[in-house]
C-alpha cells in the first residue's frame, strides 16, 4: 500500500506530498483501495501505457479509479445522424436499432461491426425498382399466419398490371387493376371454382370447345348440386352419346330431374329389341325414389301405364324392404279392377312383403257379387298377422254382423299357435253380451300361461275368472324383470290366498324388501324377527349408568350412561368431557341431546360399538346393504367440532373421533366450512380425509336436515342429505369382513348451540 509522504520545507519543518506513481501489468479494479486520494496507476500493458487516478471510495465502499489516459488518442464525443454521444467511465456504447446488430472487438480488439440481420421487419416501406437475388437461390415471400399479403397496384381502370413473365420476357400471366387476369395457358390440378360472373369457354370464337378429351378416365361434373340451374343450348340439336357397351346415367342427389317440352311430347324410347328396353333406374341409396308424377294444376291430367301386347308388372327385386311397393292415393281411393283375375304378389322373404296403406281413410277388400261368396285372405307358407300401430280404440276389428267369427289353425300338424300381438298398445277381449259364456278362456288339456301386458276386461258382473282344471296357473313367471301390480287403482279389496283347509300363503323377496304401507290391523304370528328400528322421538328416556354396579348416570369423561326409549330402543351415551347435564329430554324441536354447551365437551350416541355382537352390528360381505339416517336440528352450526352422524369400525369408544381407525361420516365439522355439511372418513388408520361435500346446512343455524350414509353388502358407502345427493360426494369402502356401527359422535367449539334429534332410522336397505 502507497502513502503519502513528507518533505523538508522552507518556512515549515515538514509537506506532504503525493506518493510516487505505481507502474502495474493490470487495470485497478473496485478492489484496490486504501490509497492516497490524486494515487496515479499506470497499467503497462506491451508499448502501451494507461494512466489511472485514484479518486476514493463510493457509496458501495467500491473503489474508485479514473481514466487518465485512453491511449494513443482522446475521443470526447460521438455524433449520431441527431444527438451526441459522451463517455461514462470513459466508455460510449455503439448499439444497434431495429433490424441492426453491432458487434465489438470484430474482426480485431479495436473494431466495432455494425451488421443488418438476417431476418428484418420493416415498420413501413422499402422503395426500390428490382430485387435480385442470388443465383441458385429461391426468392420467397412468407406471410404470417392469419394475415393476407397484399400486392397493390397503382391504379384501377385496368391500365396498371401485375406481370409474370419468362426469361425472354414472354408474358405468362397478367392481372390488370381492373380485375381482368389473363393466361398463355392454364391448367388446373384442383378443383375450378367461379363464385361469381360467368365462366365462357370459347365464346368469341369458331372453334370446338373439347372438356376432358384424350384418354382421360375421370369424370366429369358440372354444376353444383347445393345450388343453380344448367343451361344446354344448341341451334341444331344436342346428342349425348357414350361408348359402346357402356350406361348412360343423369343422377341428382336430393333434386328433381325434368325432362320437360313446352310445344311437344317427352319421349323416352329404346329400339333395341332386348327384355330391360327402357329402364328407370334410383340407384344411389336405400331411400331414393322414382316418381312418375302428372301435375297440371287442377286439371284432369293422369298418368297412364300402357302395355299394348305383354303384362303390366310392378315389381322390387333388389331389396327384402319392409315397403318394397307402395300403392297410395292421398286424396282419393285405389280401385284394381280386372274381369278376369287380379293377382298382388311378392316373392320377397320379408316381414312386410305385401302392404295395403291408406294414411286418410280405411281400406275395404270387399266381394260385392252374387251371395255366398267369400273373401279368402291366404298365406300358405307362413303366419297371417292382423297388427294396428296406430294408439286408437279401434286399431283392428274383426266384425260379423250376421255371424261368428271362428279364428282357426285346421292344419293337420299338431302344436299350430294363434297368435294375436299389438305391438304399440294393448289387447282387449271384450264380451258386451250378458251370456254365461260369452268370454271364455280355457285350455282343455293343459295350464294357462298369461304375459304382463294382456288386460282381461270383466263382464258386465265384474268378474274375470282364470282357472285351469289340471295344472298351475303361473302370472309373471317368465324370468323377465318386470313389476306387476295387482289392484292398485282405485278404492278396493284386494284378497290373496285361501282360508280353506291347509290352504298356504308365501310371500317372498329375493334381495329386495318386503314394504307393508297403511296400518296393519293385527298380526298372528309365531316368530317375528326385527332388521331394525324406526322412532320419531316424542318422549324423554329413561336413564342410567351401564356399569354392572347398577344406579344413576353419571357425567365423568369416559362414563358410559344406557338410554331406554318406550319403543323399546336401548341406546348407550358415552360422554365426552365432564358434563353437569346428562339426561336427554325432550322439548318443541325434538329429543335435546347436546347436553353441557361447553366448548371441549360433548358426547357419542350409539348402540354398543365397542361390541362387534351389539345392536346393529352389521358385517361386510356377509350382511345385506344397510344404513343409518338421523334427522336433526342444530341452533348454531358453526360450533360443530364436529356435529356428525355415520358409522366406524367397532371398538373402544373415544373422545376424538379421528382416533377411530375406520369410518365415514358426515354433518358440520366448523374447521372445514362454517356454512357447509362436510363428508370425512379414514381406513385402516391411514389418515383423516375431510372433504366439502358443497351442500349447506338447510335453513343455517336453526335449521333441520336429514342426515343418511348407506353401505352396500359389498361395504361401498354413499350419502344423502335431505334425500339428495351431496354437490361433491366423498368416495369409500369398507374392508370385507369388517364389523361396522352406527354413532352420533356430538363436541362443541366456542359457537356452541343445541342439538335436538327429530327422529332416527336404523336397519337394512
Amino acid at each position: 500500500m502507497a502513502r503519502s509522504r513528507r518533505a523538508t520545507g522552507f518556512l515549515q519543518p515538514f509537506i506532504e506530498v503525493l506518493p510516487q506513481p505505481l507502474f502495474k501489468t493490470s487495470a485497478p479494479t473496485t478492489s484496490d483501495k486504501n490509497y492516497d486520494i490524486g494515487q496515479v496507476w499506470v497499467y503497462k500493458s506491451g508499448d502501451t501505457r494507461t494512466a489511472y487516478i485514484y479518486g476514493g471510495t463510493d457509496s458501495s465502499d467500491d473503489a474508485v479509479w479514473i481514466l487518465g489516459g485512453p491511449g494513443s488518442s482522446d475521443v470526447d464525443t460521438i455524433s449520431g445522424d441527431s444527438g451526441t454521444a459522451t463517455p461514462s467511465s470513459g466508455n460510449i456504447n455503439i448499439v444497434g436499432g431495429t433490424n441492426i446488430t453491432t458487434t465489438g472487438a470484430s474482426p480485431t480488439g479495436d473494431d466495432v461491426s455494425v451488421d443488418l440481420d438476417d431476418a428484418i421487419s420493416l415498420a413501413t416501406s422499402v422503395t426500390s425498382p428490382i430485387y435480385t437475388v442470388a443465383a441458385a437461390t429461391d426468392l420467397s415471400i412468407l406471410g404470417v399466419s392469419g394475415q393476407d399479403v397484399i400486392v397493390t397496384l397503382g391504379g384501377s381502370a385496368g391500365s396498371e398490371n401485375f406481370i409474370v413473365e419468362a426469361a425472354d420476357s414472354t408474358e405468362l400471366w397478367k392481372v390488370a387493376s381492373d380485375g381482368t387476369i389473363t393466361f398463355s395457358s392454364l391448367t388446373v390440378t384442383g378443383a375450378f371454382t367461379s363464385s361469381g360472373g360467368a365462366i365462357s369457354l370459347n365464346a368469341s370464337s369458331n372453334f370446338n370447345t373439347v372438356i376432358n378429351s384424350g384418354t382421360s378416365t375421370g369424370s366429369v361434373t358440372i354444376g353444383n348440386s347445393a345450388a343453380g340451374a344448367i343451361t344446354v343450348a344448341s341451334g341444331s340439336g344436342i346428342s349425348i352419346d357414350t361408348a359402346t357397351a357402356s350406361s348412360f346415367t343423369v343422377t341428382g342427389t336430393g333434386e328433381n330431374l325434368t325432362l320437360a317440352s313446352v310445344g311437344g311430347s317427352v319421349l323416352m324410347s329404346s329400339t333395341e329389341n332386348a327384355a330391360l328396353a327402357l329402364y328407370l333406374h334410383a340407384n344411389g341409396g336405400t331411400s331414393e325414389t322414382i316418381q312418375i308424377h302428372s301435375d297440371q294444376g287442377t286439371g284432369a291430367s293422369s298418368v297412364y301405364l300402357l302395355s299394348d301386347v305383354g303384362g303390366l308388372t310392378l315389381e322390387a327385386t333388389a331389396l327384402a324392404s319392409a315397403d318394397a311397393i307402395n300403392i297410395v292415393a292421398t286424396l282419393g281411393g285405389i280401385d284394381m279392377d280386372s274381369a278376369l283375375q287380379t293377382n298382388i304378389a311378392s316373392s320377397q322373404d320379408a316381414a312386410d312383403a305385401l302392404r295395403f296403406i291408406s294414411s286418410a281413410g280405411g281400406i275395404d277388400i270387399d266381394a260385392v257379387g252374387e251371395a255366398g261368396q267369400d273373401i279368402n285372405i291366404t298365406n300358405t307358407g307362413g303366419s297371417l298377422v292382423l297388427v294396428a300401430t296406430e294408439a286408437i280404440a279401434d286399431g283392428v276389428v274383426l266384425q260379423s254382423t250376421n255371424g261368428g267369427i271362428d279364428i282357426l289353425a285346421p292344419g293337420a300338424g299338431a302344436g299350430l299357435d294363434i297368435d294375436i300381438v299389438n305391438t304399440g298398445g294393448s289387447i282387449n277381449l271384450s264380451a258386451t253380451e250378458a251370456d254365461a259364456g260369452a268370454l271364455s278362456l280355457t285350455a282343455a288339456n293343459g295350464g294357462m300361461a298369461i304375459s304382463l301386458g294382456l288386460a282381461l276386461i270383466a263382464d258386465a258382473a265384474g268378474n274375470v275368472e282364470i282357472n285351469s282344471s289340471a295344472g298351475t296357473i303361473l302370472i309373471g313367471n317368465d324370468d323377465v324383470d318386470q313389476d306387476m301390480d295387482f289392484g292398485t287403482d282405485g278404492e278396493r279389496t284386494v284378497t290373496v290366498g285361501s282360508t280353506n283347509g291347509a290352504a298356504a300363503l308365501v310371500l317372498q323377496a329375493g334381495t329386495g324388501n318386503i314394504t307393508m304401507t297403511g296400518t296393519v290391523d293385527s298380526i298372528s304370528s309365531k316368530q317375528v324377527i326385527n332388521s331394525g328400528s324406526t322412532i320419531t322421538f316424542k318422549s324423554s328416556p329413561l336413564i342410567c349408568t351401564a356399569d354392572d354396579t347398577g344406579g344413576v348416570a353419571t357425567g365423568t369423561g369416559g362414563d358410559i350412561n344406557l338410554l331406554s326409549f318406550k319403543e323399546g330402543l336401548i341406546m348407550e351415551q358415552f360422554i365426552i368431557g365432564t358434563q353437569t347435564i346428562i339426561k336427554p329430554v325432550m322439548n318443541s324441536a325434538g329429543l335435546l341431546a347436546s347436553l353441557d354447551l361447553t366448548n371441549g365437551d360433548g358426547v357419542e350416541y350409539n348402540f354398543g360399538a365397542a361390541r362387534s355382537l351389539s345392536e346393529y352390528a352389521f358385517t361386510i360381505g356377509t350382511d345385506a346393504a344397510f344404513f343409518f339416517q338421523v334427522e336433526m336440528t342444530v341452533a348454531d352450526i358453526s360450533g360443530g367440532n364436529p356435529y356428525i352422524i355415520g358409522f366406524r369400525k367397532s371398538e373402544s369408544n373415544n373422545a376424538t373421533y379421528s382416533a377411530y381407525t375406520d369410518y365415514y361420516a358426515l354433518g358440520m365439522i366448523a374447521g372445514t366450512s362454517a356454512t357447509n355439511i362436510t363428508l370425512t372418513s379414514e381406513l385402516n388408520g391411514g389418515g383423516q380425509t375431510l372433504q366439502d361435500s358443497g351442500t349447506v346446512w338447510t335453513g343455517g343455524d336453526g335449521g333441520t336436515v336429514t342426515l343418511q350414509v348407506l353401505v352396500s353388502a359389498a361395504g361401498v358407502v354413499t350419502a344423502t342429505i335431505d334425500g339428495g345427493d351431496p354437490s361433491s360426494p366423498l368416495a369409500y369402502t369398507f374392508d370385507s369382513a369388517d364389523v361396522v356401527c352406527p354413532f352420533i359422535h356430538l363436541v362443541h367449539n366456542g359457537d356452541a348451540g343445541a342439538i335436538n334429534i327429530v327422529s332416527m332410522s336404523v336397519g337394512y336397505q
